[in-house]
């Protein structure tokens, strides 16, 4: 079986090629993102290169906000055909002959007048300057692709290191939590004890239905369940970190955070049951480490 690591989403690459007709550079950078979300920046003639640059990205980033930049420098002793359009031409001088009569303008009309519009040279690429630019794209983009997915799994290791810390921490705060728990259940029946004596003196004993109530009572304070689930949380996160499978891979941050909010919610309730004030302050520290795992989830992809 196959598997699959950490991978941050904060990563950075740059790749570069030389071809018959210049050089194409490609960046990759990503950003933390709950989805995936891609901007790309290409130069005007690769604008209908764009879905496949796209979904290149998408085979290799599961989420993220990704920024793909591409700049071509042609080569300098390249032919370039550029050829007017005429038509354009034609259209914008006879708008400016109207305008010239209109306003009862006797003069020539200015050359200069046509220069400012950007459409009235095209730069001509023969197909075949087109074709091999893209395949030259197509080549960075991979090669990019593998630099940013190795700084991604990099910073991943990283991040992964540093959350199962963390976890070990949690897991020992738990199995404190787990010694205090059935001495705090004990002393809290006795205190109930004590202080049903001292207003109904002598009753306590005899009557088995104080008993039973001071018993329920007990019971409802007790955490057992709550730390049974955390051990749960504790294994599955831990396998989700360490085994992550091929269809898991793109979703490992999304589901660390499920598991997260499981954890703070587990242990509200113990400090919310607790009246002790060792497993309450026990309970402080821990929501203190998971917080600090869910900054790192945060970054993982």
């Amino acid at each position: 079986m196959t598997y699959f690591p950490v991978k941050s989403m904060t990563a950075y690459a740059r790749a570069k090629k030389q071809f018959a007709f210049g050089a194409i550079t490609v960046e990759l950078q990503s950003v933390n993102r709950r989805f995936l979300e891609i901007s790309c920046y290409l130069p005007r003639n690769f604008y209908p290169l764009e879905p496949s640059l796209r979904k290149a990205i998408s085979q290799k980033v599961g989420r993220g906000m990704v920024t793909l930049s591409v700049k071509f420098e042609q080569d300098p002793s390249t032919t370039v055909s550029i050829r007017p359009n005429l038509a354009l031409a034609k259209g914008l001088k006879d708008a400016w002959s109207q305008i010239a009569d209109t306003i009862g303008f006797s003069g020539e009309i200015d050359l200069n007048l046509l220069a400012s519009q950007k459409e009235l040279l095209v730069n001509e690429e023969k197909s075949e300057d087109l074709v091999g630019a893209s395949a030259t794209l197509q080549e960075v983009l991979q090669e990019a692709c593998l630099s940013f997915v190795e700084m991604k799994v990099g910073e991943g290791k990283a991040l992964q290191l540093d959350i199962l810390s963390r976890l070990d921490a949690i897991e020992e705060i738990e199995k404190k939590i787990n010694e205090l728990a059935p001495k705090v259940a004990q002393m809290y029946r006795m205190k109930l004890q004590e202080r049903l004596e001292q207003v109904l003196p002598g009753c306590v004993q005899e009557d088995e239905r104080i008993l039973k109530e001071i018993a329920l009572f007990a019971d409802k304070l007790d955490i057992t369940e709550e730390l049974v689930r955390l051990r749960s949380h504790f294994e599955k996160m831990r396998h989700l970190l360490t085994e992550p499978l091929k269809e898991q891979a793109q979703v490992i941050g999304k589901k660390l955070e499920f598991f997260l909010q499981e954890l703070t919610r587990e242990f509200n309730t113990i400090g919310s049951k607790a009246s002790d004030q060792q497993i309450l302050h026990l309970v402080v520290e821990a929501k203190a480490e998971t917080e600090k795992i869910r900054e790192q989830a945060h970054n993982i992809e």
